[in-house]
């Protein structure tokens, strides 16, 4: 502690004889220097201030603690002690602000709040940015459906394999789930076939909108069946599985958002090359196994047929062409441009249709 506590006695005093806006004004003064930036206090002086908060603020109404620890949660330095102690409050107005976002708050500090607190708690912790392993375990063990269904959605979240594996059994109960696990690109490839032959039956039975909480399946059965069985070995995916995965991936994409030419770039991006020779199959309304063929052959002709068919602009166009090093250079690539766009949507679904037929013909030889 750097102030003596005669000293915290002096300035509670202080603060006493005064009414209790005014006190609540000169707390709100006291942690604004702490969040802005250009105060520049001196390291000694944020700990001096820091402290002070901390402890003034204990003796404060929730709404007046809740208020400060929105104020400090995106402070990326400075008060550790206040923002820790508001991760840890009883009241979730108070801590899930600082659970949500804040940097100072510890992985510790995350593991016993997920260890002791309930469901509010729960889901800002879920909601947080580059979630630990150890702490999403706990989330997962601990939480409702509201709070898997927030932290099977946290792209940034990390899961161990048997937290990937209990979520993967409640998805069989919640639609959400199915779909979030699906986006994910952590998930093993076992674990992900289960996934796929979940969203199938969901979407054979109609029920890819159901909620866990009307599923009938018990959160604490899956918990106690999941503590008992062992931790499944990893298998390696069969073949043809990656297209059907990156199938159901893409349909489950489709069904929140318009599929565009905006999502070949991001699946691209992502480093999913088959995710986006299956987005482009959709906006074809082709097979994707055959776009897939087109895509992946040693020359651009092909490709270039379904891309424009699919409608994808030629910036589009010329990207998956680079993924595949398929990149035209110089006068070339000027004249495929000039081609690509003036190719006709309908000239492209006929150029596309005698192409397929080709490549299905059997050539018989003589004798």
């Amino acid at each position: 502690m750097l102030l003596l506590h005669s000293e915290i006695a002096e300035i509670d005093g202080m603060l006493a004889r005064e009414d209790s806006k005014t006190r609540v004004s000169v707390l709100y003064s006291l942690a604004g220097r702490l969040a802005e930036p250009s105060a520049s206090l001196a390291p000694l002086e944020a700990q001096v201030y820091d402290e002070v908060v901390s402890i003034l603020a204990k003796r404060q109404p929730t709404a007046v603690r809740a208020e400060l620890a929105e104020r400090l949660a995106p402070v990326p330095r400075g008060p550790e002690k206040t923002v820790r102690a508001f991760a840890h409050d009883e009241e979730a107005c108070v801590a899930a602000p600082v659970l949500r976002q804040s940097p100072l708050v510890s992985e510790e500090d995350l593991i016993v709040v997920a260890g002791l607190r309930g469901e509010e708690h729960l889901t800002a912790i879920a909601e947080r940015p580059h979630l630990g392993a150890r702490v999403t375990e706990i989330v997962v063990e601990r939480g409702s459906w509201p709070v898997l269904r927030t932290v099977s959605a946290n792209p940034t979240a990390c899961f161990g394999r048997s937290t990937l594996s209990l979520l993967a059994q409640a998805a069989e109960g919640d639609g959400q789930i199915t779909v979030s696990l699906l986006k994910r690109r952590d998930v093993p490839p076992d674990v992900t076939q289960r996934l796929v032959g979940t969203f199938k039956s969901h979407i054979q039975n109609k029920r890819l909108e159901q909620r866990g909480e009307d599923s009938g399946i018990a959160l604490d059965r899956l918990r106690a069946e999941a503590a008992r069985a062992p931790e499944p070995p990893a298998r390696a995916p069969k073949p043809q599985t990656e297209l059907a995965q990156a199938q159901a991936r893409v349909e489950a994409m489709s069904r929140y958002v318009k599929l565009s030419d905006h999502d070949v770039l991001w699946c691209l991006d992502e480093g999913r090359w088959v995710d986006a020779a299956v987005v482009i199959a959709k906006l074809a309304g082709e097979h994707p196994a055959h776009v897939l063929r087109a895509l992946e052959a040693d020359t651009p002709d092909d490709a270039l047929k379904i891309m424009r068919l699919a409608g994808l602009r030629w910036a589009v166009a010329a990207h998956v062409l680079r993924f595949r090093k398929l990149d035209l250079e110089g006068e070339r690539s000027m004249a495929v441009q000039a081609a690509y766009e003036g190719l006709s949507r309908e000239d492209a679904h006929r150029a596309w249709r005698i192409a397929t037929f080709r490549s299905t013909v059997t050539v018989i030889p003589s004798h």
